[in-house]
């Protein structure tokens, strides 16, 4: 261990240092410039050029002086060039100093506060390093004392982040920060399904996943919600920009996912129990498929893996993470790579670090988490959950029968509550409402092939919108009869939206079933 810290040269980011020397030049009034000042120490310049021309402008500012690249240059000119023993010191030129000016052009207002937060905190992982590594050495029992240098470290770290969120309070909008912060924002997710309101004026609406927000799946145990998570995934790590769709599975191993995947993306009937037959072919090489089919899955095994998974389309995590750790996991992979999207199935079962609290204030701590997450990293998390079993029915499902957490809805931006059609209502219906509910929708309950959508809530759209998808159990897809042209006429005049691309209906697409030309209802 000693020899690794030892070895480490010590972590910088000359280009955040040059950045906040380049603000205090050129802004030394905006943004409580004193308080940056008050806010750096020599020491977290790692740059010895950069350290003394921040110690060159402290200087100039306790003179009242204002330090301009002409006070700055002459101040440093009447440095010492060498110590006592005639040795040359290295300072700054004033072709260092000119340089400052080329990052006026960066957006160094904006980011006054990250870059000095990005100073303190290698400034402290630094002196952690050489810290536990002088305690390693001088120390007969070394565990003990580097346990006590992360402690302090975490201590003066989260003062640091305190100073950070108050500091963000004085943060003014300029041009440039809009202007970044609109580059950040990225457009809502398309899916191939449609909602629609009920009554005599229909209207239709697509199902979108909004970005920076959470959107909740939810369905009672057995009645689709991870296949309908999977769906969505599939279809996004598909369809739109590049980028990554990252999927993590709590409920089964990665394998299984991956199977279900599989059986998804080829979407065929391979078999009488697809998925046994992919899952006894990986594992013991039995062909259990119908007569030439085995060449049928292996063509489409190849393409699945060719065309999501080994260029990173779709990337599948099984991990036993706290919540706390999936955040982190999910930040660091946002940074890494492009990401489009995030799938978590499914809630209920992830945890948060040294929790005290009850279970149903743990998860909506958890949910918060993510919606801040979402948030911050500008892309739509997507989060199955388990509703209890108050959810008797399809019209007894309300967002509040979330198992454990009835406050999530308030968190989250949709809410989409499913109900498989192969199930019947676990309790007698006395109001006459699930007689509404066939005659409206179509579906017979306790017979299978269909599976009922309720947009339970829908900010910034419409509330209480249903959908009736066709479920193929064998393939696991989720498919949806296209709405007819006169509807998406209606939609686009509407909402303002482009007309969605039509897609071939192909058995190699996962996409809708149904012909977009004909006049039939989506009911």
């Amino acid at each position: 261990m000693a020899e690794i810290i030892e070895n480490s040269a010590p972590q910088t980011n000359v280009q955040a240092e040059k950045e906040i020397l380049s603000f205090l030049l050129y802004y030394p009034t905006d943004l409580a410039g004193d308080s940056v000042i008050n806010r750096l120490r020599p020491e977290y310049f790692s740059n010895g050029k950069n350290r003394k021309i921040f110690e060159a402008i402290v200087a100039l500012k306790a003179q009242n002086i204002t330090p301009t690249l002409a006070q700055l240059t002459e101040y440093i000119n009447k440095l010492p060039q060498t110590d006592r023993s005639g040795r040359p010191l290295i300072q700054p030129t004033a072709a260092d100093i000119m340089e400052l000016g080329n990052e006026r052009d960066t957006n160094v207002t904006a980011a006054i506060g990250n870059n000095i937060a990005t100073l303190k905190a290698l400034y402290l992982r630094n002196k952690a390093k050489f810290t536990a590594l002088r305690l390693f050495n001088a120390s007969q029992d070394p565990t003990a004392n580097v346990e006590t240098a992360i402690r302090e470290l975490e201590s003066e770290w989260q003062q640091t982040q305190e100073e950070n969120d108050k500091y963000d309070l004085l943060t003014i909008d300029t041009p440039e920060s809009r202007k970044a912060e609109q580059q950040k924002s990225k457009d809502d997710i398309e899916t191939p399904y449609y909602f629609q309101t009920t009554g005599t004026n229909k209207e239709i609406e697509q199902l979108t996943l909004p970005s920076g927000a959470i959107t909740f799946v939810c369905a009672p145990t057995s009645h689709g919600k991870s296949t309908f998570l999977q769906n969505l995934a599939l279809y996004v790590a598909q369809h739109g920009s590049d980028g990554s769709t990252l999927y993590f599975t709590f409920e089964e191993s990665k394998e299984a996912v991956d199977i279900q995947l599989t059986n998804k993306f080829i979407n065929k009937p391979l078999s009488a129990n697809n998925q046994r037959s992919i899952s006894t072919y990986r594992r013991k090489g039995r062909d259990l498929f119908r007569q030439g089919q085995l060449q049928t899955y292996l063509d489409g095994e190849k393409r699945y893996l060719n065309e999501l998974i080994y260029n990173g389309k779709l990337r599948l995590y099984e991990k036993d993470f706290d919540s706390t750790e999936l955040i982190d996991a999910i930040k660091f992979l946002c940074k890494a790579i492009s990401v489009k999207a995030v799938f978590i199935d499914y809630i209920q079962l992830l945890s948060k670090n040294g929790n005290t609290l009850q279970r149903n204030e743990e998860l909506k701590e958890i949910a918060k988490d993510f919606k801040d997450l979402a948030k911050s990293i500008h892309i739509p998390i997507v989060m199955a959950a388990q509703l209890n079993r108050k959810a008797t029915s399809p019209v007894d499902m309300h967002s509040e029968n979330i198992a454990e957490a009835a406050d999530l809805e308030r968190i989250a931006n949709k809410v989409i509550l499913l109900w498989n059609s192969n199930f019947k209502e676990r309790e007698k219906d006395n109001t006459g409402n699930l007689k509404d509910f066939a005659t409206r929708t179509g579906i017979t309950l306790g017979v299978g092939g269909q599976i009922y959508a309720l947009m339970a809530k829908n900010r910034g759209g419409i509330v209480g919108i249903e959908a009736v998808f066709t479920y193929h159990g064998n393939e696991g897809t989720i498919e949806q009869q296209l709405p007819t042209k006169q509807q998406i006429s209606e939609y686009k005049a509407t909402e303002g939206t482009a007309e969605p691309q039509q897609q071939p209906n192909t058995d190699d697409d996962l996409w809708w079933s149904g012909d977009e030309t004909t006049d039939d209802k989506p009911f």
